[in-house]
This record gives structure tokens, sequence and C-alpha cells, in this order.
């Protein structure tokens, strides 16, 4: 059975430090999802979550989405997720894409995709780890990479998130890939 999760982030908890804390038996794990798409209205993406707890799809929204950049750097239009997890074993096997051409002919315009990814990583209680930035293209040929998001999403982390210690985030990258989509019938 796949959990379609949308509700915004659950704010972090925190250790006395300010540095993020799971709750007990937990672990954090830190996803950016994000996308370019000429449909800034209704476009919207999502990677499926495979592990101990079932299959989970987290979203990343066109008109309400946003992860901050430092400075003057214009903002990623996504979502960086923060996951809560059993400890044990999570596969992430694609990420979906929806959005609109823009063309008048409703048939032709409406696109759904589906992006293999095929990413697998390992979480332990009390860990918080930063998985990378899923992104995908969705203009003319689809695609999905994983690309290192650190520095603006550890921004996002203490300015939206108001985490002031970021230091206990372990860098767990998923794998570099560049696959093109396949059309979902």
């Amino acid at each position: 059975m796949l959990a379609l999760v949308t509700a915004c982030g659950t704010a972090p908890m925190m250790s006395g430090s300010g540095q993020m804390t799971p709750p007990d038996g937990k672990a954090y794990a830190i996803v950016a999802l994000t996308f370019d798409s000429w449909d800034k209205d209704t476009a919207n993406v999502s990677f499926v979550l495979q592990g101990p707890d079932g299959t989970h799809e987290y979203f990343a929204q066109a008109m309400t989405d946003f992860i901050r950049d430092a400075g003057d750097i214009p903002d990623a239009i996504g979502k960086l997720h923060l996951l809560t997890l059993t400890p044990g074993h999570y596969v992430l096997p694609s990420v979906w894409a929806r959005w609109h051409d823009g063309s008048d002919t409703i048939i032709f315009s409406n696109h759904v995709v589906n992006i293999p990814l095929n990413q697998q990583f390992d979480v332990r209680a009390g860990q918080v780890v930063y998985l990378g930035d899923i992104h995908a293209k969705l203009n003319y040929q689809p695609s999905v990479a994983i690309v290192d998001s650190t520095a603006r999403d550890m921004n996002h982390i203490k300015v939206i998130w108001k985490v002031p210690d970021t230091s206990n985030i372990q860098r767990l990258p998923l794998q570099p890939l560049q696959v093109p989509a396949t059309a979902a019938h």
C-alpha cells in the first residue's frame, strides 16, 4: 500500500546545543526534491521511498514549495524533506513528475512520467543524514539527476528550520546519476 505524504514538513527536534535530534529509536534523513519546469502553476514531482515502515511518496509543488538559498541567489523550486525514519534499509525506486505544457489541447498537454532512481541507503537510530538533491528537469526530454546542493540546503535548515548547529548532520549522498524519463500510461 502506498501512503501519500503531502503535509507540510515537520519541524525537527533539537538538543539543548541547537543540533537536530531525532526521536528516540528513530533517525532523520534530509533529502531535497527540486525541479525545473516551464509550468510554474501545476507542475509537481514526487519520490517514492520504500523501507521498514512501508512505501511512502513525498511531493514538491511548483506553486508552493521552495528551498531558501543564501544571499541574492534565487530560491530553488522544490522542497527540503525531513524524514523521520525507523532504522533500517531504504530504497528510492523512482521519481514521478506531472506537468502541463501550456498547449490548448488537454489530451496532449498533460504529462506524467516515471523516472527510475534505484537508490538505496541505510540509517541507524540517532543518525541525522543528508542524502542530497533529487533534481528533475521537466522540459523537452524529462530527466532526473542527483546533485550536490549541500550549501543551499544547509542554509535552508538554518534559516527556515531555525537549526543553528548543523555539525551533526552526516553527508550520505545518493549516487550521482542522470536518467531520462519514461512516459507513464
